[in-house]
């Protein structure tokens, strides 16, 4: 099952890469190309890899990885042979599937499909996939976004991986996970191989790097006092999640989290 899924992520990873807008790699003549490796060899390649605090990784338009650096390793302790080629929502905090799933685009089937349901528990799924490659792609959540616009293209997001490195870590809310940002950008359809039969579904996955943060095992969560609260906003302001202290301390609840954060401060602030 392995061979079989590597070998699916590697075919993926090739169209991935040729069909994309910039196609990779150039073409480039066999001289430069030589002297190209003359100035700059693989060992300093992979020293950027390992310069980088994080490591680098490719998902296709349903969430695969198509391609993870091998400094995942180092990083979450996780295998990049392993990952390769399975849904990047079994490795997120069952809290951050959602964040996840909203900054990049995934939406769900209409509710008359009758996917919708199935659609749900992929995302929800926090096991090994290894019993669902064989989902037809009709039925995996697909990345959204509108073309015509740059704005929408770079992302940056903070979540919790799976890590086996904070394992031995009681003392943390969440162990068995550590936080990463990650930055990165969607890879467009080349103009060249777009058909109307795409539907202007043009996306082809996801480009990013995930960094994580230079703080000690002590340090690796922050304790919120009691007098302080959360609130986390979307671009537009509208509150998306807000803490139980603060549900408590001013007698808010769910139904304000659709709001706009503007309704409720004084107009003079």
């Amino acid at each position: 099952a392995s061979i079989i899924r590597l070998t699916i992520s590697y075919l993926r990873l090739h169209e991935f890469l040729s069909h994309g807008d910039p196609s990779w790699p150039n073409e480039i003549n066999v001289p430069s190309r030589k002297q190209a490796f003359k100035l700059f060899n693989a060992d300093e390649a992979s020293q950027l890899l390992q310069s980088l605090d994080g490591f680098i990784f490719a998902l296709s338009s349903d969430g695969r990885i198509l391609y993870i650096s091998e400094s995942v390793s180092s990083s979450l302790g996780l295998s990049m042979v392993e990952m390769t080629g399975n849904f990047i929502f079994n490795y997120l905090h069952e809290d951050d599937k959602k964040v996840f799933a909203d900054a990049l685009g995934f939406e769900l089937l209409p509710p008359s499909s009758p996917t919708t349901s199935l659609t749900m528990d992929l995302i929800n799924s926090a096991n090994n996939d290894a019993d669902l490659l064989d989902l037809p792609p009709d039925q995996c959540p697909r990345m959204q976004a509108p073309i015509d616009s740059s704005r929408f293209n770079k992302k940056s997001l903070c979540v919790r991986m799976r890590s086996s490195l904070t394992k031995r870590a009681p003392n943390m809310k969440t162990p068995g996970y550590r936080s990463i940002q990650i930055i990165g950008e969607y890879r467009w359809l080349h103009p060249d191989y777009r058909r109307p039969s795409n539907n202007g579904d043009y996306v082809l996955g996801f480009v990013g790097t995930a960094i994580i943060p230079n703080l000690s095992p002590s340090q690796n969560e922050f304790p919120i006092p009691e007098h302080q609260n959360v609130i986390r906003l979307d671009e537009n302001l509208h509150i998306t999640h807000m803490d139980d202290k603060l549900q408590r301390t001013l007698n808010w609840n769910l139904t304000y989290a659709t709001s706009s954060l503007y309704l409720y401060v004084h107009p003079d602030d």
